[in-house]
């Protein structure tokens, strides 16, 4: 081998040994403003299996619209699920229902290269001590506004808060039919 041969393979092999590999970003869902759940004492969120880590997941519905895929580059700083749970929880505003909610999709859905949307959908059932009471499907859908994680990351939120306030809104018709009073 020649000298610079042997130069390539050691500046190769260093960075292969002692190269550092960029730390994914973390992100949550940021400020969202916690709804007002009336009637609500506490909140629980489970998740199907593909929701459980902290992948932030995508799908490119215009080349590949059965495969989902993952960023390698930005992650949850916890399950979608457990950010949910942590989000409606501060809105509890005490009472004597439990709102169990079953996350069944968020994620971000290329369109086209350049254009994207976040779809969330879940399931919520309002239990009071003697037994589930109520229960609907929600679902939003927001475009986002950059066609990237971030832009990902920014319409999940605004998903979120949507959702939020849809399930607030049908809290408080829930409590005004007496639903979580003993």
């Amino acid at each position: 081998m020649t000298h610079l041969s042997w130069l390539s393979c050691a500046l190769l092999a260093g960075c292969a040994v002692g190269g550092t590999v960029p730390e994914a970003a973390r992100f949550d869902f940021g400020p969202v403003a916690p709804p007002s759940l009336a009637g609500v004492a506490s909140v629980t969120v489970s998740e199907p299996s593909w929701l459980e880590g902290s992948m932030m997941q995508y799908r490119l519905a215009y080349a590949e619209p059965t495969r989902r895929r993952s960023y390698t580059g930005s992650r949850w700083v916890a399950s979608p699920g457990e950010l949910l749970r942590q989000t409606l929880a501060r809105g509890a505003a005490g009472g004597l229902c439990r709102l169990g909610i079953q996350l069944d999709e968020l994620l971000q859905i290329f369109d086209g290269p350049d254009r994207s949307h976040v779809e969330l959908q879940l399931r919520a059932t309002l239990t009071a001590a003697s037994g589930p009471v109520a229960s609907r499907a929600f679902a939003r859908s927001v475009p986002a506004a950059r066609a990237d994680a971030e832009g990902g990351v920014a319409a999940a939120a605004a998903a979120v808060a949507g959702v939020g306030d849809d399930l607030g809104q049908w809290l408080k018709n829930e409590e005004q039919a007496g639903v979580c009073r003993q």
